[in-house]
């Protein structure tokens, strides 16, 4: 199961497996 949250420049995925946040910031230059 996997969570994904919009954030505001930036997209946070949660992973259950193991309950760790892996954060991937895109930001458009």
């Amino acid at each position: 199961m996997r969570m994904r949250a919009g954030l505001a420049g930036g997209t946070c995925t949660w992973e259950e497996t193991g309950g760790t946040w892996r954060v991937q910031a895109r930001l458009p230059l």
